[in-house]
């Protein structure tokens, strides 16, 4: 089971909410995961590193440790993060974390952004590093008129990854 599938298996047993999901398949990141991981982290990380990062973090039931790739922004020591899956429960509240960026490994404090106004904010920042991907996540919807108008994807999670200092 790709990380982040059996992550999202580490929440809260009788959660009903309905995830929309991944954009792709599940076994699109149990291939894809591992091979990106094993480049984020060796000499080759530069490939991905700017618009990918390894998120490392404890399951919050299970206690087991996840790491899968995950996009972001950079806005100083603030990561912004994106997800359809449901493995962000984990990171309620400050949740400690580690983040392999561009090559050096950074801890930090996770949190869940759950105000639209700052969700928006983020989705403009998001998405003009990547247009293609962000109309495959959903962030654009075309308008009758022929227009694109940037929208918070249905159940789309927001997270904010405040960094400390590095550490070897």
């Amino acid at each position: 089971m790709a990380a982040d599938d059996t992550a999202a298996n580490d929440t809260a047993a009788n959660d009903t909410a309905v995830q929309s999901g991944p954009p792709m398949p599940r076994i699109m990141y149990q291939i894809a995961n591992p091979i990106v991981g094993a480049v984020l982290r060796s000499p080759l990380h530069g490939w991905m590193s700017g618009r990918l990062i390894l998120l490392s973090f404890t399951g919050r039931k299970s206690g087991k440790q996840y790491t899968l790739p995950v996009g972001y922004q950079q806005e100083g020591e603030r990561l912004y993060l994106f997800t359809h899956s449901s493995w962000w429960k984990n990171l309620r509240g400050g949740a400690p974390v580690t983040v392999q960026l561009r090559g050096r490994k950074r801890r930090g404090a996770a949190n869940v952004v759950e105000d639209e106004t700052t969700m928006l904010q983020i989705a403009h920042k998001m998405a003009p590093q990547n247009e293609k991907m962000a109309r495959r996540m959903g962030f654009v919807e075309e308008q009758p008129d022929g227009q694109s108008v940037l929208v918070i994807p249905p159940n789309a999670t927001f997270l904010t990854v405040d960094l400390a200092e590095p550490h070897e």
